[in-house]
């Protein structure tokens, strides 16, 4: 695996660290290594979960990196890239392993059904200490797609409908899309827990999933997800065909076709982008 993802192998748990620094960015170089690391996770023996977190914990992931789609010249180019963001969203929700995600920094957008789509996700309370002594910063979350004026894929959108149960806080996620702090994020049902120490958190739940019987969490984690993937028509959530994305897809590819960053934006400016879009400035974001 190359450095945009740094793994590690810990008391049995596979953890998938995102490193391309400064924000994350979705690259396709990224999105297909972290696809990638997931299913080597799924067929290692010595692996029993997967952790996944950001290298950097400013930023967890500032979603799809727009210099990239700004770049893509056709729309077989732009067609691959959404079908691999629809494989990302789907992968860790039919793995037969636990996935925990740890959310320490900005979680913008395509960076947010990320995480959402792993089994626990634990967000840090700002302003609590790492471990080097310093306070976690303030961050923000959201699901910017429509302020910035791409629709969302197929299968990302069904991860979100999935996590997030409140259909009115569904709906202001989706169509408002701005971003907001992670107290106020966790308040409308997006993650699993709001922690002070987040990572421990996550931790505590893998040591505990991976220590039950042989095939009862396996077993109970497809029964769960089970409606997610009759609603994308794969049977018993493997991956049979990708559905018709020429139709289902079509005007996200359209939507980025016509997408052109004004300029080479830096890291800062990728989460700028999409917090202004979205109606909410964003501070600097600054690592404890």
């Amino acid at each position: 695996m190359s450095s945009l993802i740094k793994t590690s192998l810990v008391r049995g748990i596979q953890v998938l660290a995102l490193n391309r620094p400064p924000v994350n960015a979705l690259s396709k170089a990224l999105v297909t290594e972290l696809v990638s690391a997931y299913e080597e996770a799924e067929e290692a023996d010595g692996v029993k979960g997967i952790l996944v977190r950001s290298m950097h914990p400013s930023t967890f992931c500032a979603g799809l990196d727009l210099n990239e789609v700004s770049g893509m010249t056709n729309h077989d180019e732009l067609f691959t890239m959404v079908t691999a963001l629809n494989r990302m969203a789907r992968t860790p929700l039919r793995l037969s392993k636990p996935v925990a995600c740890v959310v320490e920094g900005h979680t913008i957008a395509a960076g947010a059904y990320l995480a959402l789509a792993c089994d626990y996700l634990v967000l840090q309370k700002p302003g609590q200490k790492a471990a080097n002594g310093k306070p976690y910063a303030d961050y923000q979350v959201g699901l910017t797609e429509i302020p910035v004026g791409v629709p969302f894929p197929d299968h990302a959108l069904a991860v979100i409908r999935h996590r997030i149960y409140n259909p009115r806080h569904l709906r202001d996620f989706i169509f408002v899309g701005e971003t907001m702090s992670p107290e106020q994020a966790f308040s409308k049902g997006f993650g699993d827990a709001l922690e002070a120490k987040a990572e421990e958190a996550a931790w505590r739940w893998l040591e505990r999933m991976t220590s039950y019987a042989p095939g009862v969490f396996t077993h109970t984690k497809r029964q769960m997800n089970g409606p997610f993937f009759r609603g994308i028509q794969e049977p018993d959530g493997q991956l049979t065909r990708l559905l018709a994305p020429e139709e289902r897809d079509l005007p996200v590819v359209t939507a980025l076709a016509h997408f052109q960053a004004p300029t080479q934006m830096s890291g800062e400016e990728l989460l700028n982008s999409a917090a202004a879009k979205a109606g909410k400035p964003r501070g600097k974001a600054h690592a404890p």
